[in-house]
């Protein structure tokens, strides 16, 4: 089972796939192949085959190919179809959960797992935090992840419009926590690039479901940028590559904090006298929303009179 446009595969999305059959035994006209594809859903959509008809039953996850001519022994068959949506959680590197079966009049083949199955990564959950979180100021960025499948590879962390004004390795400002492991924390080798924008890491044998730390200090001096962040911004993603048990392409971090700027400010007095009371009018532009009950705190130092309360 192979899913046919590899750059665009995602776990829990539909893709174009792949059967192929070399049965040890002829099959009639009329018999059954059955694939137990757990964990995939929704409809079949088109479908071609030479040699079977195809059809899929959501609920029990079973696709039937029923044989439309006499098969003999030992001929490769194929079947190609799309519209299902792959397991949420992926499909692991010598995997035990997509299985084949028959009831042939040849020979009864209980479920049995499939000889190569292509190994499709997924991460049950990312966020993203940074320290000391202000727009054009470097900044300490903490990615937690953890992955379905075991990861041993390169991981790249998208941040478009963050700035550090040199590409390269950055030393010992990179680390890795394993929560409940002994490899409690490690530096581990990272590398920013500033013309794309992103980061770098090489992860080695990590476990299915282990809850993963990266952390890339201030030292570092990756900068926020200038502009903000909105909340959970889907252009924050992270990449998992060349992965022997399933890789992940660019996909949304799930959650990230929102870091406000003023993009536009301006302060202006009547009359402009010093040491008089005058009225002040202070404009500005946010790069969010704002929301009843949420503050605008704006420093006066220097300026002197009695508190008072005015709203418009």
């Amino acid at each position: 089972l192979n899913e046919q446009t590899e750059n665009r595969i995602y776990a829990g999305e539909v893709s174009d796939v792949d059967l192929r059959v070399t049965s040890l035994m002829a099959l009639q006209p009329g018999e059954i192949l059955r694939f137990h594809l757990t964990g995939f859903t929704g409809e079949l959509g088109d479908w071609d085959s030479e040699s079977y008809n195809v059809t899929f039953e959501e609920s029990t996850t079973f696709m039937d190919l029923r044989a439309v001519r006499f098969i003999p022994a030992e001929e490769p068959t194929a079947v190609a179809f799309t519209g299902i949506k792959l397991p949420v959680d992926g499909i692991w590197y010598q995997q035990q959960k997509i299985l084949i079966s028959t009831v042939a009049s040849e020979g009864v083949v209980l479920p049995q797992p499939l000889a190569d199955v292509q190994a499709v990564g997924a991460l049950k959950y990312t966020s993203l935090e940074f320290g000391f979180p202000m727009a054009d100021m470097p900044t300490k960025i903490d990615l937690t992840m953890e992955p379905y499948m075991f990861v041993d590879g390169p991981l790249i962390l998208y941040l478009p419009g963050f700035q550090r004004g040199l590409s390269g390795a950055l030393g010992d400002s990179c680390v890795v926590v394993l929560p409940g492991s002994t490899r409690a924390r490690e530096t581990i080798y990272c590398v920013w690039d500033d013309i794309a924008q992103y980061l770098s890491f090489n992860l080695t044998e990590i476990e299915p479901l282990q809850v993963v730390e990266l952390a890339v200090d201030f030292s570092a001096g990756i900068r926020i940028p200038e502009a903000g962040l909105a909340l959970n911004n889907p252009e924050l993603k992270v990449e998992i590559l060349k992965a022997r048990y399933g890789s992940v392409p660019p996909t949304s971090i799930m959650v990230s904090p929102s870091i406000g700027v003023f993009l536009e400010t301006s302060l202006a007095y009547d009359p402009g006298r010093a040491g008089e009371a005058s009225s002040i009018n202070v404009t500005f532009r946010y790069n969010g929303e704002m929301f009843p009950n949420d503050v605008v705190q704006i420093l006066l130092p220097g300026f002197r009179g009695p508190p008072f309360s005015n709203y418009f």
